[in-house]
């Protein structure tokens, strides 16, 4: 009796992993994972796993080697002018009390010269003028590769007819000359400007299907920067110099006088430095070159990660289908 007593008191099922007469794991622990079993639903599926996984290598090539090589081309400039005071900020350390005494409130800080050109740079204004002038909507948007043999751009002919220079779809009634802000859009993706901290050198950079291309686009960037920097201070320092000889005749205190004769040969002097300067804002410390190694697509990248993914794919095709088969098996 205390035998039947202490069998019927044991557990009717081991807490231990077992398996299932239906192929299911019956795991006791959940812990525990069989890896056997595992092993063998890979391995049953292995052949769906190959497939899916051969198919996403396949299409990963095709896709990468039909995307076009693009070439970036940079060049390294300096600020010269950045973070200096200049105009009636540059005299107010010696003639701040005087011109207080005129009326003027002149500050000794002045504005980082290197973040306002950059800024002047990315803008949507400056941008647009410089697509304007070098004509480069239709590289930017039309544009799919480069030719090396004949040195010339592919364009997408259901976008832009090279030939007659004429937008696809442009009519009497209208043009489908792509908007200005498509234009922007597409050149500041292609537009890279960093600037170390410590040295404070910029790198603008271009990248582009054409490597030539690509460094004559960024040598016309800093050009035309350093144009317009040049255009706007030369603007200032004239009207800058109007309104102080304004002010001058209407005043008669030698004290007085003096602060404006000595601001206004400041922005004379401004005036003339902006004129003969080229490299008015950025200096070019190292310039661009035809680049010779491609910058895109990372082709191994691409067809690694799709491969990957692939695997990935069909193994949980495999597990799904594995699950799913069993389940409806013990669902009849």
């Amino acid at each position: 009796m205390a035998e039947q007593m202490i069998e019927s008191n044991q557990p009717a099922h081991s807490p231990e992993k077992t398996q299932r007469d239906d192929g299911l794991l019956n795991v006791g622990n959940l812990d525990e994972i069989d890896i056997v079993e595992l092993w063998n639903i890979v391995w049953r599926g292995r052949l769906l796993i190959i497939a899916v996984t051969a198919l996403f290598a396949i299409g990963s090539l095709i896709h990468a080697y039909s995307i076009p090589d693009q070439y970036r081309s940079e060049i390294l400039v300096f600020p010269s002018a950045d973070g200096k005071g200049g105009g009636l900020a540059g005299l107010a350390a010696q003639i701040g009390g005087l011109a207080g005494m005129a009326g003027f409130n002149i500050s000794s800080s002045a504005p980082n010269k290197a973040a306002v050109a950059i800024a002047v740079l990315k803008s949507r204004e400056f941008i647009r003028k410089f697509i304007q002038k070098y004509s480069l909507k239709a590289p930017l948007i039309a544009a799919v590769d480069w030719d090396t043999e004949s040195q010339a751009l592919i364009y997408d002919d259901d976008i832009y007819d090279h030939s007659q220079r004429r937008w696809q779809g442009e009519s009497d009634e209208g043009s489908a000359e792509p908007s200005d802000l498509a234009a922007y859009n597409a050149l500041i993706g292609r537009l890279s400007v960093s600037q170390d901290k410590v040295t404070g050198l910029i790198t603008i950079g271009i990248k582009y299907y054409s490597p030539t291309i690509a460094r004559e686009w960024v040598n016309n960037i800093v050009l035309e920067v350093n144009s317009e920097m040049k255009r706007r201070d030369m603007a200032e320092s004239q009207r800058n110099i109007e309104y102080l000889k304004q002010q001058l005749n209407k005043t008669s205190l030698t004290e007085i006088q003096a602060v404006f004769y000595r601001l206004i040969e400041e922005q004379t002097k401004a005036l003339m430095m902006a004129e003969v300067q080229d490299e008015y804002y950025f200096k070019v410390i190292d310039p661009a070159v035809i680049p010779e190694e491609r910058a895109g697509p990372k082709r191994r990248v691409i067809v690694m990660s799709w491969t990957m993914a692939g695997g990935l794919i069909g193994l949980a095709m495999v597990f799904a289908h594995f699950y799913y088969r069993k389940y409806k098996n013990n669902s009849v």
